[in-house]
């Protein structure tokens, strides 16, 4: 019997909110509303409980995840939360400053709302880019560039670090992409690029994505062949598994895992790390809001689509 590596991830009820994509196969919009409060004299009266004698707020569990649009509070998919003494789970860099986070960084956060508000205090963030690596092309006529094996689409929305359009890249550069996954694997939609100028571990590449087609030493992660041989696992407690694993150990499929390694000439990734424990928590009766591109599933299910790697149910709306 294979033993299997956990996936850390549960399911709750999903509300897509703000949804983009170029060539979507499937574009739906649908909004999180949100009723506020007011208190007995028509002021907006959030904060405070009891007449604002300071008692404790009655709060909702809550899980966001999408690009992050303001900072200080964080803003995502609609919510607002503050980050004070809270960290972040950031790339294989482990836990950081909530304040190292960026517009455009992609993050999955859970928190406690204030009752019938989107706004709230957050409890864990995990921010994580989609690619970090050599440019291997570019395309300024469609605003394209290959990087890792992984296609990216920049439009005017993708906050540019370091450099100030598509014409300025150059195969060999390095580039770091946070973004979201589109409909077919190996794409990315880019909402913040960072054009690398440091030279630490030039060689050194990640990805982030859904691990299929698993093996004992290989998987597939977001288009792009792994091999695990000589990797180190990394569980979300910490612990380290070092190679090689025990017999017959893989990680489970359809676990999301960032991997860091190595590029050969075909195109592959010798996986000299694997984090897993990334997928976002999301108790059971969160409130859920998710900022992402909708694509049909595959199969294709009546009434169901898919935003990354969460199912959405979308027959009630």
């Amino acid at each position: 019997m294979k033993n299997y590596l956990p996936t850390f991830m549960t399911r709750s009820q999903c509300l897509p909110s703000r949804l983009h994509e170029a060539n979507a196969v499937l574009i739906i919009s649908c909004f999180l509303l949100v009723f506020m409060l007011a208190s007995c004299d028509g002021g907006a009266d959030t904060k405070v409980g009891n007449g604002g004698t300071g008692s404790p707020v009655p709060s909702d569990a809550a899980a966001s995840s999408g690009p992050v649009t303001g900072i200080s509070p964080l803003g995502v998919a609609g919510t607002s939360l503050d980050t004070v003494n809270v960290n972040a789970l950031l790339n294989a860099a482990g836990t950081r400053p909530s304040t190292e986070i960026r517009l455009g960084m992609t993050v999955d956060a859970t928190a406690d709302l204030f009752t019938g508000t989107t706004e709230g205090k957050a409890k864990i963030i995990v921010a994580q880019s989609a690619v970090r690596g050599p440019i291997t092309a570019v395309d300024s006529a469609t605003q394209r560039i290959t990087a890792v094996g992984i296609v990216t689409q920049i439009d005017q929305n993708t906050i540019l670090e370091n450099f100030p359009s598509v014409t300025a890249l150059k195969p060999g550069d390095r580039i770091e992409v946070y973004g979201l996954q589109q409909a077919k694997a190996g794409r990315i939609q880019a909402t913040r690029a960072t054009l690398l100028k440091d030279a630490a571990a030039p060689d050194t590449v990640e990805v982030l994505g859904i691990a299929t087609n698993t093996t004992s030493t290989t998987s597939v992660v977001n288009g792009v062949t792994i091999t695990s041989t000589s990797a180190q696992v990394v569980l979300p407690n910490g612990v380290s598994l070092s190679a090689p694993l025990p017999p017959n150990t893989v990680i489970a499929a359809n676990t999301r895992v960032r991997i860091v390694g190595t590029l050969n000439s075909a195109g592959d990734i010798a996986a000299t790390q694997i984090i897993v424990g990334l997928s976002p928590t999301r108790d059971v009766g969160a409130i859920v809001s998710i900022d992402g591109i909708v694509g049909i599933m595959t199969p294709p299910v009546a009434g169901m689509v898919q935003i990354g790697e969460d199912k959405i149910d979308i027959s009630g709306l």
